[in-house]
């Protein structure tokens, strides 16, 4: 099946929000049903830092999404991309579509300028550890959590 990495439309809402429903299935803590509103605002809105791309099928049909942020860095001069969210429906996975839509923004980043793109994922998530190990450095970094209000 041919695919296509591409900025999220409009019209991408609901395929977008059923795949979320699926994502935040395996979520490592609490999602608060306000977030899905908030996140598509967010991505929608052009003055937002919150950015969505979408990996689409051949017909055009949503397969897949990466969320990300891009802010300022200490420790550059350059920005940096932080990767909130990655995910390709289970239909589609073992293709190389996960990996594609990192590279995808890996090559926009260069092209931007970026010092680097930056990620987190489940100490027990072996899967994607065998692809995050592919296309990065693991860091030694370990992260805390200071949680002020609940959700």
């Amino acid at each position: 099946m041919p695919q296509h990495i591409r900025s999220a439309l409009p019209r991408d809402e609901a395929a977008w929000r059923r795949m979320w429903s699926d994502f935040i299935q395996g979520g490592p803590e609490p999602c608060s049903a306000d977030a899905p509103d908030a996140v598509w605002r967010g991505a929608m809105d052009a003055s937002s830092p919150l950015r969505l791309l979408i990996a689409a099928d051949d017909a055009d049909q949503p397969i897949g999404f990466l969320l990300y942020v891009t802010h300022p860095w200490s420790w550059s001069a350059r920005d940096v991309a932080y990767l909130l969210d990655i995910y390709v429906e289970p239909s589609s996975r073992g293709r190389g579509l996960g990996s594609r839509l990192i590279e995808h923004l890996a090559g926009f980043g260069r092209k931007e300028g970026w010092l680097k793109i930056y990620w987190m994922t489940q100490a027990d998530n072996e899967a994607a550890h065998r692809l995050y190990e592919k296309l990065a450095v693991r860091s030694a970094l370990v992260r805390y959590d200071l949680m002020l209000n609940p959700y």
